[in-house]
């Protein structure tokens, strides 16, 4: 699905109509003129500041926030609101009436929604404390103040967007500041359309939590030539294919080249990072710190074998509580798996530690042949380790892709295999 954020504003990220230092009246007073100019399906709204306690001013910000909502919807009655409840400051006594404030807006969104107005009540106030999450003036998001708040937004913006399977959402980083071995020089991180991302230097983690898990978590790994993540890191291709199954599904943002100078090492490491971040937040997520696997296409694949190879459980008496977890996945699937320069199957440590595998290859993929993945399987069953290869007439390299794969029955007959690993079996 493409998304495009629209308005009469723009920053280095994209076009808004936001206004800083402006009260909810003057939005109102603006808000008829730039809905007709740009009719957005989904307008998300967090106004409340820029007013004085003293002057007991929550009776006119909600009826001009109503009247914001409905000018819009005279526009377009069909239009989805988001309206925040706004993050606290620690401006006081000017902002003490912010409890006050945000009482009221779920008191509104309650009855709008009642109204048949199509709008969600977005929680921006639970979880920020304006001491650790503002810069100085107490009043603005810091980077981590702002972290939160944009996890907020996405979590919400998913089911307006199309996705309601999703019960929670958040994007984690894996490292600690910077990651290991982060070369001098950085490019800048840049995103395109279909979802491709380049010269990524700060690898993430997107996790999307269904309504009932489990207990399994799969870890998606995009390919692209270790130069571009090709299928999109959000991952939601896969959240739509599995989340109603009960998976927990994380999309990996691993480093590339540029700007990485050892882009093999740092990719494997990023993925060794996520699966032991997960195995981390197993209680919180609700899942078995045991039932982690990663499915990985092309570059993705190639990514998640050598991770596999090295055979990591962790270090017990490392400094860092997550390196001292087990980065070793449970399975793994390879879609498409490319060999990059291990040209030979001997050139990989297959050993009988590796998780059980299925293989994934098209007949007319030029990129990752089917002799190669037929070699790899070989190599597999001869050190014992329990592994099934599906192989497809035609698809080509792109032919397990998400969201629509061309080999359309790849994630039934994943289900069928990973039942037969008894790991899927809900609690």
């Amino acid at each position: 699905m493409a998304v495009r954020f629209i308005g009469p504003r723009a920053d280095a990220v994209s076009a808004h109509a936001g206004y800083g230092g402006k009260s909810t009246g003057y939005l109102l007073s603006i808000s008829k003129n730039i809905y007709k100019k740009y009719p957005a399906d989904i307008v998300m709204i967090h106004s409340g500041h820029n007013s004085f306690s003293k002057d007991k001013p929550v009776p006119g910000m909600i009826r001009d926030t109503e009247a914001i909502i409905n000018n819009l919807r005279k526009i377009n009655p069909e239009v989805r609101i988001l309206l925040a409840q706004v993050i606290p400051a620690g401006k006081l006594p000017k902002y003490s009436y912010i409890p006050e404030l945000n009482q009221e807006l779920a008191t509104l969104a309650t009855r709008l929604l009642q109204e048949g107005v199509r709008i969600t009540l977005v929680n921006q106030a639970d979880g920020f404390d304006w001491k650790v999450d503002t810069v100085k003036d107490k009043v603005h998001p810091n980077a981590a103040g702002a972290k939160k708040m944009s996890d907020k937004w996405m979590a919400a913006l998913l089911p307006a967007l199309g996705h309601p399977k999703i019960l929670a959402y958040e994007q984690l980083r894996l490292w600690h500041g910077a990651a290991p071995g982060l070369a001098a020089k950085l490019s800048p991180e840049k995103d395109l359309p279909q979802g491709r991302v380049f010269h990524v230097s700060v690898p993430t983690l997107d996790v999307y939590r269904p309504h009932r898990a489990n207990g399994v978590t799969l870890i998606i790994c995009s390919g692209g030539g270790y130069k571009k993540l090709a299928s999109g890191p959000l991952g939601l291709g896969a959240v739509d294919e599995f989340l109603e199954d009960g998976y927990t599904v994380c999309s990996l943002k691993y480093r590339l080249s540029p700007p990485s100078a050892n882009v093999v090492k740092d990719a494997w490491m990023d993925g060794a990072r996520a699966v032991r971040l997960v195995r981390s937040r197993a209680r919180e997520w609700k899942i078995d710190p045991e039932r982690i696997g990663m499915i990985g296409f092309s570059a993705g694949s190639n990514m998640i074998l050598n991770l596999a190879c090295k055979h990591d459980r962790g270090d017990p008496n490392a400094k860092d509580p997550l390196a001292r977890l087990s980065g070793h996945p449970n399975f793994m699937v390879l879609a498409a798996l490319w060999l990059n320069k291990q040209n030979k199957v001997t050139d990989w440590a297959i050993h009988p530690q590796l998780p059980p595998t299925l293989i994934l290859s098209a007949s007319d993929d030029l990129t990752a042949p089917t002799q190669d993945t037929e070699e790899m399987a070989k190599a597999f069953r001869k050190a014992q380790v329990p592994v099934q290869l599906e192989i497809y007439d035609r698809g080509g390299h792109m032919a397990f892709n998400f969201p629509s794969p061309k080999a359309a029955d790849w994630p039934q007959r994943f289900r069928k295999w990973i039942k037969q690993l008894n790991v899927a079996t809900k609690r």
